[in-house]
């Protein structure tokens, strides 16, 4: 299977580094910071944004070369290592995602405001 991915709304797409820790190959537009993990030939294969006919053909080369694919995946997997691990990331996404608090000697008290 190879997991073509084609959305521009996030920085980088979760689903990008799951499917290279999972075993799937990649086929993705190049947009935001998709690029950071997928590295053409290396890692899977990128095309531009708007283009399915490009994706399309991705797709079709992944399928018809699995070892090459197979390929992408042990190198994506090595160039990942620890810093997209499922823990690393979980504690980077409660870090951006849970609401900040300020420290207590600098929090205001509304009930004393003037």
């Amino acid at each position: 299977m190879v997991l073509p991915l084609g959305r521009h709304c996030e920085g980088l797409h979760c689903v990008t580094v799951e499917a290279q820790q999972c075993g799937i190959p990649v086929a993705a537009t190049a947009v935001n910071a998709v690029s950071d993990v997928v590295i053409p030939g290396e890692t899977g294969l990128l095309v531009p944004a708007g283009r399915p006919d490009l994706l399309a053909g991705a797709l079709d080369h992944a399928l018809a070369n699995p070892d090459l694919a197979r390929q992408w995946v042990l190198n994506a997997r090595t160039q990942l290592g620890a810093r997209y691990a499922p823990e690393t990331l979980a504690v980077v996404l409660d870090e951006v995602y849970s609401p900040r608090q300020e420290p207590a000697q600098t929090r205001r008290s509304w009930s004393k405001a003037s």
